[in-house]
This record gives structure tokens, C-alpha cells and sequence, in this order.
């Protein structure tokens, strides 16, 4: 009783159903995954801090082995190895939230987080060991630093650089047709807020000879900011390698890595001085606090 009906698909995703002489055209449901936000999912989050922890691990291992000169990383002991991981998990996790990642639901597979760790460990141990070649190991981006280099250290430079410009540009391309271009700016600029409110704390402590040193750990975290849309592959891996590098420059310099403004400037904070400042900051935050507090009441909740 089955032979005179049968089921065929045509090329726009029809189903035509014939059953003796009669024929039905059935439309195939149009299905669309959702987007899914990876910083408020605690199980996605699970899995990038255990990839990033990972990633540290190795990273310690190239730092201990002979592959890298003792001149080339601070000291690790059992304490700093240990607390700097506890910092690395404290913001990998605070950066991925403040990225506010999504990524699309049919893409959350094994091999995409597969492919995401190896990036992040091979920016790691690469970025590693590139400070042992002889024109790059005492690169600091301060002001004037490419009259210091070497010709061989400006084409690597160079090329490193138009090579993160042209995917920067491709990712701007691509966010400006998904209308995402203004979330990254807004990303970047709080970044530029953070490091604003430093450099004025520094400055109302008094704090003398104020020079910009960009250590490679702030600028890859920066980077990474450029390259959260996570659908395309490169992208990803892009984000991946970044990561891995701020883990990397963490675990060999510590904390101290997230310092944009250094200072020679050592001294003690005037109680006078610090009574001033927190009143100030007191006065601007209650102001903040009240025009946001409007914003939200009136542009943002929902009723």
C-alpha cells in the first residue's frame, strides 16, 4: 500500500508530496538559530576559563624550560606561578564579560572551542618565544622606540602590524554591515575611560615623570576587543592568539603587565591629599550615578 507514494525535495527546499493523482506542495519551515550570549552562560564560561588556565599552564612550561633566558621573565616561584593564574581566570573572566561575546547556537561545538585553544596556546608559546630572537627581545613600545630598532625588528614590526590592520578592517567591514560597529566602539572607549580615570589618580597623588610603557599584555587585551565576532572562524582565532598573548605576557611579567602609565614617583599619599581626591571622586560619581540612574528610568527599562 506504500508503492504509489514517495517523498522529493526540490532546490528552493519544497517538499512535494504526491499520493495517486493528487500532489501537495508543502513549504519547508524557514529555521533560524538563535544567537546565544556566551558571557551569561556559566557553562560556555567554564569552558574558556578551563582553556585559558590550559593555556597558562603551557605557558609556565615554556617559561621554565631552557627555551627562554632567566633575563627574560621575572622570577616564578611556586607562590607568583600559582596567584598569577588565580589572576589570569580573574580577567580572562571579567574581559570576556565585558566583551559581552555571542556566538550563533549551531556553532557551539567541540571542535569550535577545539580550535579556540590551540590559538590561544600557540599566541602563548609563539609570542613567547619570539622575545629569544636577537632584534625583537628588548622591544618596549615607549615613545621613541623605533629610532632604537633595527631594520630586521621594523619589518617584523611592520608586517605584523598591516597584517592585525587588515583584519581590524575586515572585522570593522563586517560589523558595520551587521550594525555591531557601535558596540566595539563603545568597548574601545571604555578601555580609553579606565586607563583615563588611572592616569588622573596618578596625576592627583602627585605623581612625577608620568611616561606611557604599552605592554603587550594591555594591547593584546585591547585587541581583542576588535574580534568578537565570533561566526567567522578567523576571527576567533584571531581572538584566540590575543588572549593567549596577554596569558603569556602575565605569566612571565605579572601584574604589573596591565600598567600603561609608569612613574618614578614612589612616595608616600598625603592623608590631606587622599581626603581631597575621595571627595572629589564622591562628588563626580554621585553625579554620574544620577544621570545614568535617569537614563535607565527613562530610555532603558521596560515597562
Amino acid at each position: 500500500m506504500f508503492n504509489d507514494n514517495f517523498l522529493t525535495f526540490n532546490r528552493n527546499d519544497n517538499i512535494a508530496v504526491q499520493s495517486g493523482e493528487k500532489m501537495i506542495l508543502l513549504k519547508k519551515k524557514s529555521f533560524e538559530y538563535k544567537n546565544i550570549n556566551i558571557s551569561s552562560t556559566k557553562t560556555l564560561m567554564g569552558i574558556l576559563n578551563i582553556i585559558y588556565t590550559i593555556t597558562y599552564l603551557w605557558s609556565e612550561v615554556l617559561q621554565s624550560s631552557p627555551l627562554i633566558s632567566q633575563g627574560d621573565h621575572y622570577k616564578n616561584t611556586v607562590i607568583s606561578t600559582v596567584y598569577d593564574l588565580l589572576f589570569i581566570n580573574i580577567l580572562s573572566f571579567a574581559l570576556i564579560k565585558y566583551s559581552n561575546l555571542h556566538l550563533r547556537e549551531d556553532l557551539i561545538r567541540f571542535q569550535i572551542f577545539g580550535v579556540y585553544m590551540v590559538s590561544c596556546i600557540l599566541g602563548a608559546v609563539i609570542f613567547g618565544l619570539m622575545g629569544e630572537i636577537p632584534w625583537l627581545s628588548h622591544l618596549e613600545f615607549i615613545p621613541g622606540f623605533w629610532n632604537e630598532l633595527d631594520t630586521k625588528a621594523k619589518l617584523t614590526i611592520i608586517f605584523l602590524g598591516l597584517t592585525t590592520t587588515i583584519l581590524i578592517m575586515n572585522e570593522i567591514m563586517e560589523s558595520i554591515k551587521i550594525r555591531k560597529c557601535r558596540r566595539i566602539i563603545g568597548l574601545l572607549l571604555g578601555y580609553v575611560f579606565i586607563y583615563s580615570l588611572v592616569y588622573l589618580l596618578l596625576s592627583s597623588y602627585n605623581a612625577k615623570s608620568i611616561n606611557i610603557h604599552v605592554h603587550h599584555a594591555i594591547f593584546s587585551s585591547i585587541l581583542t576587543l576588535c574580534f568578537v565576532n565570533w561566526e567567522n572562524i578567523i576571527e576567533l582565532i584571531m581572538h584566540g592568539v590575543l588572549m593567549g598573548i596577554m596569558i603569556e605576557g602575565i605569566n612571565f611579567y605579572g601584574i604589573g603587565e596591565l600598567s600603561l602609565f609608569l612613574t618614578n614617583n614612589t612616595g608616600d599619599i598625603d592623608f590631606k591629599n587622599s581626603v581631597v581626591v575621595a571627595g572629589f571622586a564622591s562628588f563626580i560619581g554621585i553625579l554620574f550615578i544620577s544621570i545614568l540612574d535617569l537614563i535607565y528610568t527613562y530610555f532603558e527599562k521596560i515597562y
